[in-house]
C-alpha cells in the first residue's frame, strides 16, 4: 500500500469530467471511493494513465471551481462495464470541495 492517506467508500457521487481528448469535451462518471489525496472514478471509456483532467461534483454550485486531477491507473472493472480510474489530485483541493465528492 504506497497511498499518504486512507481512501473510504461511501455515496456513489456523479461527477463530471472535463478533457480535450473526450469526444464532447465533457463526459460523466461516478466516484467510487475517495481520499484526501486523490479518488477512484468509474467511467465508460479509458483514459490513459498520466493525463491530466478537470473534475467536479454534477450537483456542485456554479461557485466551485473544477479541480485538476492525475490520472495514475485505469482498468477495466470486474464486470466488464465501465473502466475505473485511479486519480490523484494534482493540488488538494478546499476542503469544501472536497465533501462534494462524498
Amino acid at each position: 500500500e504506497r497511498r499518504g492517506s486512507v481512501r473510504r467508500e461511501g455515496t456513489v457521487v456523479k461527477v463530471l469530467l472535463s478533457s480535450p481528448t473526450f469526444k464532447k469535451g465533457v463526459d460523466s462518471g461516478y466516484v467510487l471511493d475517495r481520499s484526501t489525496g486523490g479518488m477512484k472514478i468509474a467511467m465508460g471509456v479509458a483514459v490513459a494513465p498520466g493525463s491530466t483532467v478537470q473534475v467536479r461534483a454534477q450537483n456542485a454550485p456554479d461557485t466551485i471551481p473544477w479541480v485538476t486531477i492525475v490520472i495514475r491507473s485505469c482498468r477495466r472493472s470486474d464486470n466488464g462495464k465501465h473502466f475505473e480510474l485511479g486519480c490523484e489530485f494534482e493540488k488538494p483541493p478546499p476542503w469544501n470541495v472536497l465533501l462534494l465528492f462524498g
